[in-house]
């Protein structure tokens, strides 16, 4: 039994309009800016509350560049009560983790 071309391209163009809209994410953070609530550097685990008063809990690593003013400044510097502004990053998997923290209104300590 042979089937005709018409019917296997109907077959396939269903197929494809079928499918579900797929988007891309940007590989860009938000930026996000308010007080930092709790800080673990051991742990290296936060939690920010948002200038709109959501709470966001992340992570960083190795690579993630603290700043305050234009010097960089340890990690050990986050700390409650922190304003800061984040570039925060949620992956598919694993936890939210920021690629910058800047603390604002501050000055390098020495």
């Amino acid at each position: 039994m042979r089937k005709h071309p018409c019917v296997i391209l109907l077959l396939i163009a269903l197929l494809i309009g079928s499918a579900p809209a797929s988007h891309a994410r940007s590989p860009r953070g938000r930026h996000l800016t308010g007080t930092i609530q709790q800080a673990d550097a051991r742990t290296r685990h936060a939690v920010l509350l948002t200038n709109d008063k959501s709470s966001v809990s992340f992570v960083w690593n190795k690579s993630t560049d603290f700043l305050a003013g234009t010097e960089f400044v340890p990690a050990s510097r986050l700390a409650r009560g922190a304003p800061v502004e984040i570039i925060l990053h949620r992956p598919f998997f694993g936890e939210p983790f920021v690629t910058k923290v800047v603390f604002l209104n501050s000055t390098p300590k020495p």
